[in-house]
Parts: structure tokens; C-alpha cells; sequence
């Protein structure tokens, strides 16, 4: 980001020199690599401007810390207050530092900083809204903003009927994103959205850090150079792919009614499954935005231990998830030879399908966080069964 805000600051197009890049022939496909400054230039541009002013890099790093730990307190108020109804800066703290023990663990934080603030700044979306705050529109609108990946999250407040905070929303993301390219110039748009259409983000990649379901496709059955896929046959990546989304996406519109929830814990969680989903639907999903999905597992973990009667044995599965993800660098164990070798990856048939099941660690966390969360929020839902040993048949109703 301070990359691309140095672009801008000098009064460069921080997005020309993406379209120079040469293409990736290791993922089989003819796309740019999505590196460099790629995101909207909100963001970049917002930096840009205490570059302006003289401000060094290490003054704006601490500027940009404090408004990181201020974002993580804030998304801490609204997991105690949305899932325990309670005010106390403590209880936020708590909740603070369970979202964050697991971003600083499992990476190294410094490349998973910016989606642990996404994921703050979506969450304090969220929970704005289940409290009846309108600016949670423009919340998210920011998150969007600042990562283009998050936009299906707009969509989110339209099943739920709320066609104001979608149209809110709508709007302040179109003004946020495309309004700063007025300082970066009208060619700055055009070779962003050439790059965009042009780079991996859309064509897929077959890379191990790349844990959407895409990858973890074109590397099952389409040549790459990355590893040997089990069945060569690429003709059915596209299929599977769009069925995975759709098994994703219906999944949560199942457990999630679009009548109004039953209480502010539940609007909260609702909404919170959504992260999850973004990463299984998206074509480029690395492990470092995997910490998009951390405050969903933590509520999760938490409404299974409340309700653990109505959840039953889908508690574990979710518990076992959370503390998967807080294993000191969890990422090192997608690649094949990095720590260890599992039984029978050294097989012929059988040892290839091993190792690329083991590159989809974080995909299995986050179908475990969907389709358990899923479930128990239906449980949840379900009208509490009567009460063994009452059987009065002739009682009379009484309306009071």
C-alpha cells in the first residue's frame, strides 16, 4: 500500500507498470500475476497524502498501527456486545485478542495485517448493522473499498430485505472506489480495470498459496507447473468450480431466513458466515486471507458453547477448526516437503492425491466453518421440543 501511495504522492500511475509484468507459465494460462499495488486506490491514495505533507515512513507505519489496534478494540465492542450483550472494555479485549491470536501464529503478520483489518472493518460492519446503525453500510463500503475481493458482501443485506443498507451500501462503495482515480487519473482507471481482466485474480492459479477451491481444482485435474494433477481433465475445473460456489452460497441462504433475526446474536452471526463463503467462492483465495474467516470461527465457537444441546456433536467439529487455526504457522503445512511428510505421499497414485489434499488446509477450515456454522444456526432456529412427561390433553388456552 505505502508502494502504491508513493506513486501517487509523485504523481504517478501506480497501476502501468502491472500491465509490464511478465506472464506466470507455470499456471498454464496466459494471465498476469497478481502482484504489486492491485487494489483500488482509495487506500493509496489516503497515504499518499502525509507523504505529501513530509511525514516519514516509519511515522505513518505508527499511524497505521494505532488505527490497526483501534479497528481490532472496535471489532472486539461488537463481538461482546452483538454475542454477549455486554459493554465492558474487558470482555472487548478478550475478544479482541482471540481474533487476533490466530493472525499473528499462523503468518507472519505483516503480510496478513491488511485482511486482519478487513475483517475488522467487516465486522464492525456487521455488528453497526444488527444494532440498527446505518453507517455499517458505509463501514463495509470502506472494507470494499480498500480490497475489491470483499464486494459480494454488498449482496449480503438484499436477502435480508434491507434495501436501504444495500443501496447504501452500493453507493458509497462506487463513490469510494472510483472517486479516487480522479487524482490518479483517468488512465490509471483503464489500465486497473486491463489488469484486472487480465490478471490471475480472474484466470486462476495453480499456486499452493492459492487455497480457493479454483486452485485446489487446477491443481487436481488441470496441467500445471506446480505439481502433476491426479486426472488430466481440465474440462471439468469450470463445472466443479461453479458448483463449489453454488454449494457455498446455497448452503448460507439455507441456514440464513430472510425474515428478520431472532436476536441481535444471531443477525450477528448471520452475517459473519458470509466471510467464510467469500473466500470459497473467489478464484484467488491466498492463506493470508484466510484471516478474513478468524472473527466467524470465533462467534461460532462461542454459540456452540451456549447452546451446546441444540448444536450436539457439530460443537466439536467447529472447536476443532478454531484451534487448527491457531497452530504456529499452519501455513508451512500446505507445502509438500516444507516440515514433514505425511504416511503414503511418497505413493505413486494414492501419494499425489495426499499432497494436494494437504495444499487445501485452509479450503477445509473454511467448509468446516460454513457448513457446521451452517447446521447449528439452523439447530439454533428449530422451536425448542416439548418437555418430557407433560401430557395434558384436555387443557384450555388461556390468551393473556
Amino acid at each position: 500500500y505505502l508502494d502504491g501511495a508513493r506513486s501517487i504522492a509523485t504523481g504517478h500511475n501506480p497501476y502501468h507498470r502491472l500491465l509490464l509484468q511478465s506472464i506466470d507459465p507455470r499456471n498454464g494460462t496466459s494471465t498476469l500475476p497478481s502482484t504489486g499495488y492491485i487494489y483500488p486506490p482509495l487506500l493509496a491514495s489516503v497515504l499518499a497524502v502525509p507523504l505529501r505533507m513530509g511525514v516519514s515512513d516509519a511515522a505513518i507505519a505508527v499511524l497505521w498501527s494505532l488505527l490497526n489496534a483501534a479497528l481490532l478494540l472496535w471489532m472486539g465492542w461488537e463481538l461482546n456486545l452483538g454475542l454477549r450483550g455486554q459493554r465492558d472494555w474487558l470482555g472487548a479485549v478478550a475478544w479482541a485478542n482471540l481474533c487476533l491470536l490466530p493472525a499473528i501464529v499462523t503468518y507472519d503478520l505483516h503480510l496478513g495485517q491488511a485482511d486482519v483489518v478487513l475483517a475488522a472493518l467487516a465486522t464492525g460492519a456487521f455488528g453497526a448493522w444488527a444494532r440498527g446503525n446505518r453507517w455499517g453500510a458505509v463501514v463495509l463500503a470502506l472494507a470494499v473499498a480498500i480490497k475489491i475481493t470483499l464486494v459480494p458482501l454488498l449482496l449480503l443485506w438484499l436477502w435480508k430485505r434491507d434495501w436501504r443498507a444495500t443501496l447504501t451500501a452500493c453507493a458509497a462503495t462506487g463513490v469510494l472506489v472510483f472517486l479516487p482515480f480522479c487524482l490518479t487519473g483517468w488512465q490509471s482507471l483503464v489500465d486497473w480495470l486491463t489488469f484486472i481482466t487480465r490478471s490471475n485474480a480472474l484466470g486462476g492459479s495453480a499456486d499452493f498459496v492459492n487455497q480457493a477451491p479454483l486452485g485446489m481444482l487446477l491443481r487436481l485435474f488441470s496441467p500445471n507447473g506446480f505439481i502433476a494433477p491426479v486426472l488430466a481433465l481440465p474440462w471439468l475445473v469450470l463445472p466443479l468450480r461453479l458448483a463449489s460456489a453454488a454449494l457455498a452460497v446455497g448452503v448460507w441462504l439455507w441456514a440464513v431466513p430472510r425474515a428478520p433475526a431472532s436476536s441481535r446474536a444471531r443477525a450477528l452471526t448471520e452475517c459473519l458466515l458470509a466471510l467464510p463463503v467469500i473466500v470459497l467462492i473467489s478464484p484467488l483465495a491466498e492463506d493470508i486471507h484466510f484471516c478474513l474467516i478468524v472473527p466467524t470461527l470465533a462467534a461460532l465457537s462461542y454459540l456452540a458453547w451456549r447452546h451446546r444441546a441444540a448444536v450436539g456433536g457439530l460443537r466439536w467439529a467447529i472447536w476443532a477448526a478454531s484451534a487448527l487455526f491457531c497452530l504456529p504457522h499452519l501455513q508451512d503445512l500446505i507445502y509438500p516437503n516444507r516440515l514433514f511428510a505425511l504416511p503414503g505421499q511418497s505413493l505413486p497414485l494414492l501419494g499425489g492425491l495426499i499432497v494436494i489434499l494437504r495444499m487445501g488446509l485452509f479450503l477445509w477450515i473454511a467448509w468446516v466453518g460454513v457448513l457446521a456454522g451452517s447446521l447449528s444456526l439452523h439447530r439454533m432456529a428449530a422451536p425448542p421440543s416439548e418437555p418430557a412427561g407433560i401430557d395434558v390433553p384436555n387443557a384450555t388456552a388461556i390468551r393473556v
